[in-house]
């Protein structure tokens, strides 16, 4: 930003001119006058307000703020309305894969994703939104995944449901580890547990094949409330097409496990 130029005055202030024979300094303001040279002062205003005219404006990053608000706001109004994800209309779901791509491209991680094993312990999350093909073809449609960091190596990937053949969640007690080159988090599935009609703990028959297998998440963004990940979708045999999930923090359950 150029600074504006000081106002010249050619009007003789009522107190006498200082030890500077052709100039002073108006009492009530910081201004110079030069009453015998006006037509050159002008003449350098003049030019001094061309060059800044002429100057690019100042160089602002875009952090894709408007497109975080905007998919904050959104993703908060279907959790109060119990909307989800798949529910959505495709201009819609477009809508929003085009805010998250935005973010990914061109907001930095507020924390770094070295630091993300420190800072996933005694945290849950969310998945609120979801272009991978998996995630909306073969859960049910009133699933709800969730992700419970017990310590620094256990956490509960959850599948909640709603309204499936009575069953209520099915928990997979797991181990994880964060790549700290790339803030990928793995995760080994151990025990697999239900909630059915509020008995827990029961056979789990084909869940089962589940145990000792896992799942990563490729992180590609994360700043304590929301969490995004970036996969090719190497299905459509195309390397530069990408799926995303997002994770937004799930402070109820944080609030519960501290109760």
């Amino acid at each position: 930003m150029g600074f504006s130029p000081l106002p010249f005055s050619t009007t003789t202030p009522s107190h006498p001119p200082s030890s500077l024979s052709d100039r002073w300094v108006d009492s009530d303001r910081w201004i110079l006058s030069h009453p015998r040279s006006t037509t050159a002062l002008s003449a350098v205003r003049k030019k001094d307000q061309q060059q800044q005219q002429s100057r690019p404006p100042p160089s602002v990053p875009n952090k894709a703020d408007f497109e975080y608000q905007e998919l904050s706001i959104q993703l908060k109004a279907m959790k109060e309305q119990d909307v989800r994800y798949t529910q959505l209309q495709a201009d819609k779901r477009l809508e929003l894969e085009g805010y998250i791509a935005r973010i990914v491209e061109r907001r930095p991680s507020i924390v770094p994703l070295n630091r993300l094993a420190e800072v996933l312990p005694q945290t849950s999350w969310r998945l609120a939104f979801s272009t991978e093909p998996i995630m909306n073809e073969a859960l049910p449609k009133d699933a709800t995944i969730t992700l419970n960091f017990i310590n620094e190596e256990q956490v509960n990937y959850s599948l909640e449901f709603a309204k499936t053949l009575g069953l209520k969640k099915l928990t997979a007690q797991s181990s994880f580890q964060v790549d700290k080159a790339t803030g990928g988090v793995n995760i080994q599935y151990q025990t697999i547990t239900t909630d059915v009609f509020g008995l827990k703990n029961l056979g789990v028959g084909a869940f089962g094949l589940l145990q000792g297998r896992g799942t990563n998440i490729a992180t590609a963004y994360f700043d304590g409330r929301m969490w995004i990940e970036q996969c090719v979708d190497r299905n459509n045999g195309n390397n530069n097409n990408f799926y995303y999930n997002v994770y937004v923090r799930n402070e109820q359950i944080e609030s519960n496990n501290k109760s």
